[in-house]
């Protein structure tokens, strides 16, 4: 086993204390990231829901058949 020096152990500390406060704050930034994205996604299930149950008028279903396009089939050529 090797000795280390007195600079050594100062040189290893302070590494270990740099680590140790950007790993924290690694840790805190990706916490707060994952509560974030959760919140969003938990907004956007309420909204959807609220959405896609949402009472239907005969105008907004008249409005929408009015905006569907059907596909155009090509024509069969007669020879």
């Amino acid at each position: 086993m090797q000795e280390v020096g007195g600079d050594e152990v100062l040189a290893l500390e302070s590494r270990r204390r740099w680590e140790d406060k950007h790993l924290s704050t690694f840790c805190n930034l990706y916490r707060s990231t994952c509560l974030a994205l959760s919140l969003d996604r938990f907004h956007f299930a309420q909204t959807a829901s609220r959405e896609t149950f949402a009472p239907v008028s005969n105008d907004q279903k008249a409005e929408a058949r009015s905006l569907q396009v059907r596909p155009q089939l090509p024509r069969r050529r007669t020879m």
